[in-house]
């Protein structure tokens, strides 16, 4: 091998220069961190919905059994909800807003819609349901739904 094709050698390697390497690797995380985001945005939207719904609940019969009082849950409409005290339309205080407990979906959990309205739980002073045990509140989005259900015993449970 003569002087001239060892210098086109170094001169011209073959393979990746450091900052091609460098790109690679701090691109690639990026791409795949996007791709994994996008398809777990909804999932996680409906999962955070169902939670929401399992805690208002909860408090929904906590509440009834701290103030001696029925307490109901009733979904309104496909994208609303609301909690009330003893009868419909008497609503409950937020504990963090301040404001009646008539939840909109779509304000926090964009695309969530419930499967039906007019869904009704009521629970007594003892935190067992009069109204509406055993039927699951059905929620869903883009192909995926969850339900929550409160049993005869009024245990809240997401499936």
């Amino acid at each position: 091998m003569n002087r001239l094709e060892q210098s086109r050698r170094t001169r011209h390697p073959r393979g990746f220069t450091m900052i091609e390497l460098t790109l690679v690797i701090a691109i690639l995380p990026l791409m795949v961190a996007s791709l994994i985001g996008v398809s777990n945005f909804t999932a996680s939207n409906l999962d955070r919905a169902a939670r929401r719904l399992e805690s208002d609940l909860r408090y929904c019969q906590q509440l009834a059994m701290a103030e001696e009082v029925n307490c109901g849950f009733r979904v309104n409409t496909v994208t609303q909800y609301q909690v009330y005290r003893q009868n419909l339309g008497n609503l409950v205080v937020d504990p963090y807003t301040r404001q009646g407990m008539q939840i909109d979906l779509p304000t926090n959990y964009q695309g969530v819609l419930f499967n039906a309205n007019n869904y009704q739980v009521e629970f007594n002073r003892f935190g067992q349901p009069v109204i509406g045990s055993g039927t699951p509140i059905i929620i869903g989005m883009t192909g995926q739904t969850k339900s929550v259900t409160v049993n005869s015993t009024g245990y809240v449970q997401i499936q």
